[in-house]
């Protein structure tokens, strides 16, 4: 993706994010400590993220190779290459999408 595109696509992430902090709202802090009184919620969430996590990812994958083989190697090597699905503030700071930094932003 273009590092103009990219830009453009991060503005609103960021604006919410500063809109965040400048009102003192945590929201992701507050339900993870709520979530954490919740046993019962803790095992199913974990047992949920160990199980369909990769068998919907194997069934996309098989689904892609079967139905649309031309796409399935593309698809199925991207998170290797710099592509990782997950916030910036957990990349390594050695992450190519870091460009350096300390800390993704």
């Amino acid at each position: 993706m273009p590092g103009h595109i990219r830009r453009q696509l991060r503005r609103p992430a960021l604006r919410s994010l500063h809109a965040e902090q400048e009102l003192h709202l945590n929201t992701e802090l507050t339900s993870n400590h709520a979530a954490d009184r919740v046993g019962w919620l803790i095992v199913g969430m974990n047992y949920y993220y160990a199980t369909l996590h990769f068998i919907v990812t194997i069934g996309v994958l098989l689904w892609l190779y079967v139905r649309h083989g031309d796409r399935y190697r593309s698809v199925r090597t991207r998170p290797a290459h710099g592509h990782p699905a997950g916030p910036g503030r957990l990349r390594p700071p050695w992450s190519p999408r870091c460009g350096g930094r300390p800390r993704c932003r």
